[in-house]
């Protein structure tokens, strides 16, 4: 009766043998192990892939290479971020570009950096930020509507309220501007800066009011992608 032999049967028959593969050769095969000189792969769920010059790590906030992700339409919400670093594999320390779609769900004041949303995750302390931008993926109903990226050293602030000793990233002050979500914005339309920012102690991210001209009133659509990359000593962490 023929029977089929599992990994280790199969590595003991073959010895050292190479097995032939389309596209390439697998040298070696162990119940968790393959060796692959070349592959063509369309599909991989990969834990870690290593060799003698490199690492990626398919890390859970490091993974995304598609872009962010949708946020919700809902009060603060924000979208499933997209980190994508070049960095030390022992330490951590290095190079990442952070993005995440931010909501514009919920109340508007006239109240100049006040919070219209905190990203979910924070800056490493005493990184330095090299670029940031936004991009307006959708405007809101407000007829006036002018945006920020802020930092705080206070997290938890909340919508309308000021941003607590801020550095301003991105905005009338920094950069091309700020962006324009209402009325006069595009969809599509993108404020950035290359300004270097030192972020210090401040290591929470905000969407913020631009000025004292926006509508008072509540947005009930909108969302507006921030992105931010930095030189520091570790990837973003959450919130």
């Amino acid at each position: 009766m023929a029977t089929t032999p599992n990994a280790a049967r199969l590595k003991k028959l073959l010895g050292g043998t190479v097995i032939e593969v389309p596209g390439g050769t697998i040298s070696e095969l162990t119940s968790t192990t393959a060796t692959i000189a070349t592959a063509n792969i369309t599909t991989a769920n990969l834990a870690t892939v290593s060799g003698s010059f490199d690492t990626i790590t398919n890390q859970s906030a490091v993974n995304n290479f598609s872009g962010c992700g949708d946020t919700a339409d809902s009060v603060g919400a924000t979208g499933e971020s997209q980190v994508v670093g070049v960095y030390h594999g022992t330490s951590g320390r290095g190079f990442y570009h952070y993005q995440e779609e931010v909501s514009l769900i919920g109340g508007f004041n006239l109240l100049d950096n006040a919070v219209i949303a905190e990203l979910s995750m924070l800056l490493p302390a005493n990184a330095k930020i090299v670029e940031a931008s936004l991009v307006n993926t959708a405007r809101t109903n407000l007829s006036v509507c002018s945006v920020n990226i802020l930092l705080s050293a206070d997290a938890g602030t909340n919508k309308m309220v000021l941003v607590p000793s801020s550095t301003e990233v991105l905005g009338a002050a920094v950069g091309s501007g700020a962006l324009q979500l209402g009325d006069s914005g595009t969809d599509g339309d993108v404020e950035a800066s290359t300004t270097v920012v030192d972020v210090a102690g401040k290591t929470s991210v905000y969407l913020a009011n631009d000025g004292t001209s926006n509508t008072a009133g509540t947005g009930s659509a909108g969302s507006v992608i921030v992105s931010l990359k930095y030189y520091g000593a570790s990837r973003p962490t959450i919130d």
